[in-house]
């Protein structure tokens, strides 16, 4: 009985230890793909389905595309002095929470308080 638990317990080590390093390798081998030296993907807003509009940096240049059925060159942006760089950086989207998750946390925080008196 503890032989075979045992063993499930290696056989479950090696398939997470696996999957960890199957997905590391695909993400070392797709990181030229997301970021290369003079084309970068700033970002892009979604605007129903299939349709998007993305902003892409190549050399000093941005451009506005929009994607759908083909892809459209809507606007060149040559004259970026009234922008900050990290206007358009790659960094973590800044997104406003959602009321529910904004209530969320305040009910979770609540729950935490109340637990910790108890």
């Amino acid at each position: 009985m503890a032989l075979t638990i045992f063993k499930g317990v290696v056989v479950l080590i090696v398939l997470i230890g696996g999957f960890i390093l199957v997905t590391r390798f695909i993400h070392e081998r797709t990181r030229g793909v997301r970021h290369s030296g003079r084309l970068t993907h700033l970002g892009g807003v979604p605007l129903g389905k299939d349709r998007s509009v993305q902003l892409v940096k190549i050399q000093d240049k941005i451009y506005v595309v929009g994607v759908g059925e083909n892809v459209q060159l809507l606007d060149t942006l040559d004259d970026l002095e009234g922008y900050e760089p990290t206007d358009f950086e790659e960094s973590s989207p800044k997104s406003s929470p959602s009321p529910f998750l904004e209530t969320f946390k305040q009910q979770l925080e609540q729950l935490q308080k109340n637990r910790g008196r108890s």
